[in-house]
């Protein structure tokens, strides 16, 4: 899933950790969807079952666009950290940069 796409990838949320412009973990990514900050969750596509599916409702409740990418360990790599599974970003721009260079359109959550 990763290769030179994703160390653009991997780029743009380092960049987006030094601006503060990223979180990670549950409680924050789950918070800054709620709160209407993120702009953009990125799972691993090794993350757990449970998180998973807490990312996905809470996605789609608020209608972040959500990108499957790579494993926790490439994304906790980048981000100078052991293992990430799930980050989100909160800048717009910084967010269309990372979709854009994984090359696909991420998913987006919508209620129906």
């Amino acid at each position: 899933m990763s290769g030179e796409g994703g160390a653009d990838l991997y780029g743009y949320l380092g960049l987006a950790r030094k601006g503060g412009n990223l979180v990670w973990g549950r409680d924050a990514v789950r918070d800054a969807v709620r709160s209407g900050r993120a702009a953009l969750i990125v799972l691993s596509a090794d993350a757990g079952t449970a998180l998973v599916r807490s990312m996905t409702g809470s996605g789609r409740a608020a209608e972040v666009p959500l990108l499957v990418y790579g494993t926790k360990e490439e994304m906790g790599r980048a981000l100078g950290r052991h293992e990430t599974a799930v980050v989100a970003v909160t800048d717009p721009g910084l967010a269309e940069a990372v979709r854009r260079s994984a090359g696909t359109a991420p998913r987006k959550r919508r209620n129906v």
